[in-house]
């Protein structure tokens, strides 16, 4: 059985494979390239009327269509490292429903927002005990709290050296949003892990013992453990 953050790995993963090949095409159309060009002295024009005009009009094309494909290689490649780069910040910060700490990490989560909600509470107080031109007690914030008031100052916000409300209502909306999902998640794992008999769609093996599951064959399947055996198998339940 495979959870979802295990899936998205592995599609990082695979993109960064499919991307070095990409890398290793391009290199290889490059070199074509130059060695294509390397017989044909620096700055040589063509010679309109020589013998030799065809087959260096071709190889000059040639050349340049390998250049070609070396460059699209080479973005290809930029593409899918980047995209491998995005899935795995995702998944650094993420909390997939099927996490086996999914629960622990959003009352973690939780409990870290309140925190700052809290210290931007006491902060945008004590900026309000001040003359405007003057911050309030900094030592209240973290180092990263300090950088993000500066930033919403440094834009213009009229907020005499406090958060901007909206700050505040973003930080309730985001606590509001995780606890209704801290309720969802026990619900929607126990969906997930709930056995189905169905008709297989699409042919496959089964998850627990690795047999050949037929398209038409009634198999078990739930969201959380995938398709398998109609009946327990050696190394599924009845194991």
């Amino acid at each position: 059985m495979t959870t979802y953050r295990e899936r998205r790995e592995a599609r990082a993963e695979r993109l960064r494979g499919w991307a070095d090949k990409r890398e290793a095409k391009s290199s290889a159309e490059l070199a074509r390239s130059h060695e294509l060009l390397d017989p044909i002295p620096f700055g040589q024009p063509i010679l309109v009327g020589h013998h030799s005009e065809r087959a260096d009009r071709r190889r000059r094309d040639a050349a340049w269509d390998a250049l070609g494909r070396s460059a699209e290689n080479a973005k290809t490649a930029e593409r899918m490292s980047s995209s491998a780069d995005t899935i795995e910040a995702q998944a650094d910060r993420a909390i997939y429903r099927d996490d086996p700490d999914a629960l622990e990490r959003l009352r973690e989560r939780i409990a870290e927002l309140e925190a700052k909600r809290e210290r931007i509470k006491r902060y945008n107080a004590s900026a309000r005990k001040t003359a405007p031109e003057k911050p309030g007690d900094l030592s209240i914030l973290t180092e990263l709290e300090r950088e993000d008031l500066l930033h919403s100052c440094s834009i213009g916000f009229d907020n005499a050296g406090a958060f901007p409300r909206y700050e505040l209502e973003n930080l309730s909306g985001n606590i509001s949003r995780l606890r209704k999902r801290l309720e969802l998640v026990p619900v929607q794992q126990a969906n997930a892990a709930r056995d189905r008999t169905i008709t297989a769609r699409y042919a496959g093996k089964c998850a627990d013992c690795g047999a050949e599951l037929e398209r038409g064959q009634t198999i078990r399947y739930s969201k959380q453990a995938g398709a398998r055996c109609e009946t327990p198998c050696q190394r599924g339940e009845a194991a």
